[in-house]
């Protein structure tokens, strides 16, 4: 008995160190860093202003090196694009140039070009 009672603290000061030990990792780490909403693909599903019927099912993707993509059906245009605080400016090739003042919630994008009167209202497909 006298045995058992000098090891039982022994016995508690291991489990309390193996406790510890397991929980001393950092709960950061190797959990992926939290991914920008706005990149990624998103599609038309409301237009205002010219070629409504155009654009509404058109595919925004906007990539994390600056690249985006748009296409409809067979037709493709690539480019880049930079994002500030309320503007995207992207670049097309061809040459073609857009300014968008834009909003993002969670579950909607909006653009709304300042190069003329169309406006479109994206969601994730």
């Amino acid at each position: 008995m006298k045995i058992f009672l000098r090891k039982t603290p022994l016995a508690y000061l291991l489990v309390s160190l193996l406790f510890f030990a397991a929980c001393s990792g950092s709960e950061e780490e190797g959990a992926p860093e939290p991914q920008d909403p706005f990149l990624g693909a998103w599609i038309i599903t409301e237009a205002e202003g010219d070629f409504v019927d155009d654009n509404v099912g058109t595919t925004y993707t906007f990539s994390e090196d600056g690249s985006l993509l748009i296409e409809k059906g067979i037709r493709r245009t690539t480019g880049t694009y930079v994002r500030n605080t309320a503007t995207i400016e992207a670049s097309l090739t061809g040459g073609f140039d857009l300014v968008y003042d834009y909003t993002l919630s969670n579950t909607q994008l909006t653009l709304d070009n300042q190069g003329n009167n169309q406006k479109f209202y994206l969601e994730r497909p």
